[in-house]
């Protein structure tokens, strides 16, 4: 049998024509995949400080699943859902990162948008955008108004996402000639629970408490004896409580689009409904501009006063 010699230099050049081929296949097949984009849904702590942020991060998961799946995500998108703790994270994050849509409250979108934040939609309960806030006290008690509390000691809501109640109480005692309600309380104890609040002051651990009027007539509902022991005083305005937004260089109309379509129904899904039960919304609404006016107008008052040096700024601790 007769051996043929291999020319070397004929198989280096076939391999090499192969390998450019293999190449120009993976190149060409790379470029008919499309690129992923990769959004972040942000969300702010304070909108969840009555819960276990553990179970706001579980129903956070549960409800992105949901969104991809309901919405066919998949195929163009890659979706994060991200809890920021602070405002210089946040944003961070939209320098560098995906961050595209952030809900907060109110009080964080007034103080401190600085960063390009464009309101999308608005969050409600019970068919209200906004939230009232009710001066609290036992129906057989000497009091009748803010100004009738000197000495008492009073039950306050902690955190930002109901700091419209705090800055509130401070324009109305500001108004009385009166700076400091430290000094003008006997005692002034603050927790993220409402409904605690109504329960101390039902069973006379405190003399007064302010929570909001959703959750004085849930209350109510639950425990009959409350609404018949239990009266308000005093109404603040409605304050608009938080807010959903795009951010405003990152997002193209297209995706605003899609986003906020999804976002609209959202509240129509078994997962939506869970995560807003933690923040205690129903669903979210539209937004407009004049969502915005007696918050934006109780912060002018409050920060004329406080440069006036008529009032003692408030911490929100």
């Amino acid at each position: 049998m007769t051996v043929r010699k291999i020319n070397t230099k004929f198989l280096f050049l076939t391999l090499l024509i192969v390998c450019f081929a293999l190449f120009n296949m993976k190149a060409q097949s790379n470029k008919n995949v499309p690129v992923k984009k990769t959004y972040t849904i942000g969300f702010t702590k304070n909108l969840f400080n009555q819960v276990d942020l553990r179970d706001a991060q579980a129903a956070m998961k549960i409800w992105l699943a949901e969104i991809v799946k309901t919405y066919d995500y998949s195929d163009e998108y890659i979706l994060k859902t991200k809890l920021y703790d602070n405002f210089d994270d946040l944003s961070r994050d939209m320098k560098r990162d995906s961050l595209a849509i952030l809900a907060l409250d109110t009080y964080e979108y007034l103080s401190y948008n600085k960063v390009g934040l464009e309101p999308m939609l608005v969050p409600s309960a019970e068919g209200d955008i906004f939230a009232q806030y009710y001066v609290l006290v036992r129906k057989n008690s000497r009091y009748k108004s803010i100004k009738d509390l000197k000495g008492a000691s009073i039950g306050l809501l902690s955190g930002q996402n109901h700091a419209a109640s705090r800055l509130w109480l401070d324009v109305t005692l500001a108004k009385d000639n009166i700076p400091d309600k430290s000094k003008f309380f006997q005692n002034i104890t603050s927790v993220t629970k409402e409904s605690q609040l109504i329960l101390n002051l039902f069973f006379g651990l405190i003399d007064a408490c302010i929570v909001s009027k959703g959750s004085f007539s849930v209350m109510k509902e639950l425990n009959p004896q409350v609404g018949e022991n239990i009266v308000c005083i005093q109404t603040s305005p409605k304050y608009l409580w938080g807010v959903v937004c795009y951010t405003k260089t990152f997002v193209n109309e297209r995706d605003r689009g899609l986003f906020y379509t999804s976002a609209i129904h959202v509240h129509e899904l078994i997962s939506g409904k869970q995560l807003f039960s933690l923040i205690r919304i129903d669903k979210l609404s539209p937004f407009s501009d004049e969502c915005f006016d007696t918050y934006k107008d109780l912060l002018k008052e409050y920060n004329s006063l406080l440069k006036a040096k008529k009032l003692k700024k408030d911490e929100f601790n």
